[in-house]
């Protein structure tokens, strides 16, 4: 009897070792695609911040307002100008080109 005893023991802990297990494989996975989350958005960030990424709405504005503008004869935004029509899209160190050749010709 206590033999059957420590078969139902061994029995019980064995279905509980598997729920944790199973239990655990989900936790890891939801940790798993949240880690890979906050990877993407460092790497957004990053490129973000190195200029890499798209320029936005307001940016690309601000450069075909810099086109139209008494500004687009200097030389300085000439070039910086020239540079981003060559570009394959407008990201944001074109944008921030653009904007240090304006504040460059204003002074």
């Amino acid at each position: 009897m206590d033999e059957m005893n420590l078969d139902e023991q061994l029995m019980a802990l064995s279905l509980q070792r598997q729920l944790v297990a199973e239990g655990s494989r989900k936790e890891r996975l939801v940790i798993s695609g949240a880690m890979l989350a906050s990877l993407a958005v460092i790497a957004y960030l990053l490129l973000w911040s190195l200029g890499i990424t798209p320029a936005s709405k307001l940016e690309r504005e601000f450069i075909d307002m810099l086109r139209e503008s008494d500004f687009a004869s200097e030389p300085r935004v000439a070039y910086v100008l020239t540079e981003i029509d060559a570009s394959v899209y407008t990201s944001r160190r074109d944008f921030r080109l653009a904007e240090a050749a304006f504040t460059l010709a204003a002074r």
